[in-house]
């Protein structure tokens, strides 16, 4: 049950992860569902920044992966995927908050234009659309150490 759990969140966080990429790289993909006559790119300073906030959830990536790799359904462990896990959650939100208000706002200001400024939004939404996944990666985890937990409590309680 916990590799089932394990699982599901590395591969809701994997898609999470490439989709970020997609989105931020190749806009032209999807903007003409939201606006057709859009002709804009996003400059190279935008798409970088975009980049960092996309990599702040590596950390919490790991353990995903971390969680589905260990061999022993142990306490200790469970515990550390219940803790460190919406713990690096946490960060990686305020990093990219960070992120944002500092650097990608600044070169949004620097934008060339409404299209550019439009674009901006559409890709932010579309990247707010997919967020959902890593969320989901994290109920995941979570239940996965939740369950984890219960069965170590249980192991212990029996003998």
């Amino acid at each position: 049950m916990t590799k089932k759990l394990s699982l599901a969140s590395l591969i809701c966080f994997g898609i999470y992860f490439v989709l970020q990429f997609i989105i931020i790289f190749f806009p032209n993909l999807y903007t003409g569902l939201f606006a057709p006559d859009l002709t804009a790119e996003l400059s190279l300073y935008v798409q970088l920044s975009l980049v960092g906030q996309a990599l702040c959830i590596f950390p919490f990536g790991a353990v995903c992966l971390w969680s589905y790799l260990k061999k022993d359904i142990t306490l200790v462990n469970s515990i550390v995927t219940v803790i460190l896990a919406p713990l690096l959650y946490i960060i990686k939100t305020l990093l990219s908050n960070f992120i944002y208000t500092t650097t990608i706002m600044t070169g949004v200001t620097s934008l060339d234009g409404a299209d550019s400024l439009a674009l901006f939004g559409i890709v932010r939404m579309v990247l707010s659309f997919v967020s959902v996944l890593q969320f989901a990666s994290l109920v995941l985890i979570c239940c996965a150490g939740a369950v984890e937990l219960y069965i170590t409590n249980s192991q212990k309680e029996g003998n």
